[in-house]
């Protein structure tokens, strides 16, 4: 009689059937690793560079738009040159009232990406509620998004429907620090491939040529900010409280230059390895000559280089440091939130 037992796989045999369904699995584990810490580097890790930075009002919330990729890294094996960094440039939302991060869009594809991507912002603006973004992406040259969301409330095309004059497209270098695309005031300042000077006052959706004599025009991507006021700074340049110096520009909601208050950022040690910073309010309201001190606070946060820009709003005064924001209580120095980018 025949046993149906017989045809039951030994535990060998057991072993046997289960060896494909290893080979099979090991290359599944590998390609849901690579998945899965390509979405933390993309999607949830910290900038390794930030660019831009702009608050924007809307509905009575302001939210901080920053630009800026975040890094992945690889290493095959000992070799050198085995390692190989992936960028993924994105602009991320930050609320102002807390900090907290609230939606981030990558402005290149993610997964599958077999070309090196250069930074794409090249310049932020903010206008009438929105973010107007300048890019070195050709389908999304200029447009602006919502603050909160980072969805586009202006495509390129609507804005060439709008403007035909800007269907040639800005004219961009890609790959260098010199792209002709500066914010410059209120308005958004470029180039276009057929050659014209543009200005668009985002407010106003007003676009009005420029001459190109005198234009030199520079992108958010080159270090440095425009400094601030110049009385504060030869003021502080002689203190010996003042290690390394800086006055960062001071704007108000709408992109205009406050004049009536300063601020100065200074390092606690002239050992960088082991300073922080400090920044002191400094009231600049009378003039230079009366100019008064007002609180200080100091940060254990590193020394760097070399964005530096505050905003005074809603009783705060929101500094960019580099790849910090951090919000202090305007009128006492006390730190609100700090976050890292």
């Amino acid at each position: 009689m025949h046993d149906p037992s017989d045809e039951l796989p030994t535990p060998t045999n057991r072993r046997g059937c289960l060896a494909p369904l290893l080979l099979l699995g090991l290359p599944i584990l590998g390609i849901g690793i690579w998945l899965g810490t390509t979405y933390w580097a993309s999607e949830r890790a910290e900038s390794e560079a930030v660019t831009g930075a702009v608050p924007v009002l809307r509905d009575g919330v302001v939210h901080v738009v920053v630009s800026g990729h975040s890094e992945k890294t690889t290493q095959r094996g000992d070799k050198r040159g085995s390692v190989s960094t992936t960028a993924y440039p994105h602009l991320t939302s930050y609320r102002a009232t807390d900090g907290e991060r609230v939606a981030r869009r990558h402005y290149a594809p993610v997964f599958l990406r077999f070309e090196y991507v250069d930074t794409v912002v090249r310049a932020l603006l903010p206008g009438a509620g929105k973010a107007w973004i300048v890019s070195t992406a050709p389908a999304e040259s200029l447009h602006a998004v919502h603050p909160a969301t980072l969805a586009d409330e202006l495509d390129w095309g609507g804005l060439v429907s709008r403007f035909p004059v800007l269907g040639p497209g800005l004219f961009i270098e890609r790959g260098t620090s010199s792209s002709p695309v500066l914010v410059g005031g209120r308005e958004l300042l470029f180039r276009l491939n057929s050659g014209p000077f543009q200005a668009l006052a985002p407010e106003t959706l007003e676009l009005r040529a420029l001459p190109a004599e005198g234009q030199a025009l520079e992108d958010i991507t080159r270090a440095g900010d425009p400094r601030g006021a110049p009385e504060l700074e030869k003021r502080v340049e002689g203190l010996p409280e003042y290690l390394e110096p800086v006055v960062p520009v001071v704007r108000s909601l709408d992109g205009g230059v406050d004049t009536t208050t300063g601020y100065v950022v200074s390092q606690t040690s002239l050992d960088r390895e082991r300073a922080g910073i400090r920044v002191t309010r400094w009231d600049l309201s009378r003039g230079a000559d009366a100019a008064s001190k007002g609180w200080e606070t100091t940060l254990d946060v590193a020394p760097d280089c070399c964005q530096r820009v505050v905003w005074r709003f809603d009783g705060l005064a929101l500094l960019w440091y580099e790849q910090w924001l951090i919000a202090f209580d305007d009128a006492t120095g006390a730190v609100r939130w700090l976050r890292r980018l």
